[in-house]
């Protein structure tokens, strides 16, 4: 079946390790497009995150979607929300007092800013690979819901045991490693396979005829939920074993390369 759909995480993946999308890749979008295969960028990272590197698609191609906060939003390219989900207000603030007792910085989102009791390192460290801006504020709890909630520590025996406590509490929420010091907690609807169904119920597309890229926890969902799965070289190996297909390249070598002389320049 003709691949119609290539939805392709970012960091560790599709960013290399100076910060950008090579060339190649983008290169490959192009030809993609030419031969009338969508790629959708789809990350943890808020949506202002994502916007120098989904405009670089916008710059190549027509209409595009970008999948942000592992799978709570989606939008249009006319900057239109058309998919949402949230971490509820009381669960809100049941996090809050968990990060109050275990003094382990906790990070809420709400329009594209970062909020935070403290801009500690572990925040400098964030928003500095993120490029969001981040604002203090004393009470968390007016933020009411958010469409994430991040735990940024280090990682450690003791941050692993609050990932375990969380579980264990919060049954009905997606909570996951998104890389190691972060713990992301987002409402149990919320997942990029979910963001990335959604979007191919709107544009008629199969299942079988979308591919999804990925390395980290928070990208099994879409590798599992696609026709084809592609984990990349630099995934763990929890991740590989769910893939359909383990790339050779890692987030350095052009992994879309690879992929487009597999699976679609194949005729």
């Amino acid at each position: 079946m003709k691949i119609k759909l290539i939805v392709c995480d970012l960091d560790e993946t599709l960013i290399n390790s100076q910060g950008f999308i090579d060339k190649g890749n983008l290169e490959v979008i192009k030809n993609l497009d030419e031969r009338g295969v969508r790629v959708v960028l789809c990350s943890g990272r808020p949506y202002v995150a994502m916007k120098k590197y989904s405009n670089l698609i916008e710059n190549i191609r027509g209409p595009y979607y970008t999948i942000s906060y592992n799978g709570a939003l989606i939008h249009n390219d006319k900057g239109e929300i058309i998919y949402s989900t949230e971490v509820d207000e009381s669960t809100v603030k049941r996090l809050i007092k968990i990060s109050e007792e275990s003094g382990i910085t906790l990070q809420l989102y709400k329009d594209g800013v970062v909020y935070v009791n403290k801009i500690n390192k572990y925040v400098e460290r964030y928003i500095k690979r993120a490029v969001m801006p981040a604002k203090e504020i004393d009470d968390l709890s007016v933020i009411g819901s958010s469409y994430k909630a991040l735990f940024n520590y280090d990682f450690c025996e003791e941050f692993n045991k609050l990932k375990n406590d969380l579980i264990c509490e919060f049954e009905g929420l997606n909570i996951f490693y998104s890389e190691p010091g972060h713990i992301e907690i987002i409402n149990s609807l919320s997942s990029k396979g979910n963001a990335v169904k959604y979007l191919a119920d709107i544009l008629g597309i199969e299942r079988e005829e979308i591919i999804c890229i990925g390395d980290g926890y928070n990208d099994v969902s879409m590798i599992e939920y696609a026709g084809c799965g592609i984990a990349m070289a630099n995934s763990p190996a929890e991740v590989k074993e769910k893939a359909d297909y383990v790339s050779d390249k890692n987030h350095n070598e052009n992994v879309l390369e690879e992929v487009y002389s597999k699976f679609i320049n194949i005729n």
